[in-house]
């Protein structure tokens, strides 16, 4: 969702946050408080990727990124210690790590670079009624249940 989309859709969400994180070996414990102290790392991409994309409009600068054709390459190269972190979204991180046979426990998120909430897009004809039926059943699942945790964010835990 952003000013440019904004108007052409009905929207349902936000659904969660997506967040470009940078990932590196937990064995390494860097302390990265800014951006600015990015500069000092080195950071692997895959070319053409959003989090790459995100990192750029966020004003690092191509020269400054180990860019690789696939997440397999940048995975390699920080597990080998050839770059200090990863640039990926968090949610697909583990996700790569663990199809590389790689254990997720190893790694841990040094930096946040960007957050986005995700919203379901409707077409301009759907219902306002609908949509405002889903808009409450989704704040309804994502309420804190008894013990913290909302029917929401079970379904993300199992």
């Amino acid at each position: 969702r952003n000013l440019r989309t904004e108007h052409l859709y009905k929207w349902v969400g936000p659904m969660t946050t997506a967040r470009i994180v940078l990932l590196g070996r937990k064995r390494d414990k860097f302390f990265i408080p800014t951006r600015e102290q990015l500069k000092d790392y080195r950071i692997a991409t895959v070319r053409w990727s959003r989090p790459e994309k995100t990192l750029l409009s966020g004003g690092m600068k191509e020269e400054e990124l180990l860019r690789s054709p696939s997440h397999v390459q940048a995975l390699r190269q920080l597990d080998n210690g050839e770059v200090d972190l990863f640039a990926s979204t968090e949610l697909g991180a583990a996700y790569q790590l663990a199809g590389m046979g790689l254990p997720p426990d190893d790694f841990t998120v040094y930096f946040t670079f960007d957050e986005e909430p995700l919203y379901f897009a409707f077409s301009r004809d759907t219902d306002d009624s609908l949509i405002h039926r889903l808009n409450r059943a989704l704040q309804k699942i994502k309420a804190t249940g008894p013990h913290g945790l909302s029917r929401f964010d079970k379904m993300f835990a199992e």
